[in-house]
């Protein structure tokens, strides 16, 4: 604790020590165990029994967290109306319920848009046209109109890092697209993040990526601008796809100049509409937050989903 501190928080503790483990798993272990207080992040492997632990106090809740995975507009027979045709398809390929549950046990909620729960303009009924629906019949219908302009050749692949905890719903995903569309589809493993990273930065990936967005700051813009604007094209931000639409690059320019509130989070639901039409990623769901804290440990959680650690009493 900084008693020289004059800013407006509040502390109600003497101080925080922070403990740094090499897995989330072992992390959780101590949780359990009482050598931890808190743990604001559950592993993949706890999460269906996590909130049955009597000696910790569980917390899901919605989360900042969008998760997605990302087909690049110079990926083969993903370019031009055929990859729109295509990408649509996969979209509706995917049973994100059924992932939620057998995967996450509804720790996550199947995405309805490109923003998350907590952020103003997130909309349930913004996807009028149903595209990020489990329709198999659907999938099958698109997949076919691009094959009319370009038949497809060769196999789908979703590449994450082995090193994370996504090969469970990586594999998930593209065994439903397997499924659903009759292709070849499967999971492309890197063996570190930090490769799939430089791979993706040096645009010689040649798969689908894992991809997401956990804006800085509670806005639309911090989820859309450095995602999928053109000025974030390119290596000049987040927009791995290379993803280039004059209709929403204009949208995004007209939000960012509104001086009301309401009236630019109605512009960036307009282009949140042009990105459903164009699919430049692939939306998944919202991770929630899911933490924990060990019994009489008291925890407010923000936004974020980041301890509010200066109120964290014991």
């Amino acid at each position: 604790k900084d008693d020289s501190y004059k800013g407006p928080r509040k502390v109600k503790n003497a101080g925080i020590d922070f403990k740094v483990y090499q897995s989330l798993d072992a992390a959780y272990s101590d949780l359990l165990a009482g050598n931890l207080d808190v743990l604001d992040s559950i592993p993949t492997s706890a999460l269906k029994t996590y909130q049955n632990e009597k000696n910790i106090t569980a917390v899901s809740k919605p989360g900042p967290s969008f998760s997605a995975f990302t087909i690049s507009q110079n990926l083969k027979h993903f370019q031009g109306e055929e990859g729109r045709y295509r990408r649509q398809a996969i979209a509706h390929a995917i049973d994100r319920e059924n992932i939620a549950d057998a995967i996450f046990s509804g720790t996550v909620t199947p995405a309805t848009d490109f923003l998350a729960p907590v952020i103003k303009g997130y909309d349930t009924d913004l996807d009028a046209d149903d595209v990020l629906t489990y329709d198999e019949a659907k999938a099958k219908e698109l997949w076919a109109k691009a094959d009319a302009i370009s038949p497809w050749s060769g196999t789908f692949r979703i590449a994450y890092s082995a090193d994370g905890t996504d090969k469970e719903w990586v594999e998930a995903a593209a065994n439903s697209i397997r499924n659903a569309l009759g292709i070849d589809a499967e999971s492309y493993p890197f063996a570190t993040s930090k490769e799939l990273r430089s791979a993706i930065q040096e645009r010689t990936i040649d798969a689908a990526f894992k991809s997401g967005m956990q804006s800085d700051y509670p806005h639309p813009e911090g989820y859309l601008v450095q995602a999928y604007d053109s000025s974030a094209a390119d290596g000049k931000g987040l927009n791995n796809s290379d993803y280039k639409s004059d209709e929403f690059d204009a949208l995004i320019d007209q939000a960012a100049a509104e001086t009301d509130l309401d009236k630019a989070v109605s512009l960036y639901q307009q282009s949140e509409r042009v990105l459903l039409k164009d699919m430049p990623v692939i939306p998944l769901w919202y991770t929630n937050v899911t933490a924990a804290s060990a019994k009489g440990v008291e925890v407010n959680y923000n936004y974020m989903g980041v301890p509010e650690y200066n109120t964290i009493v014991k």
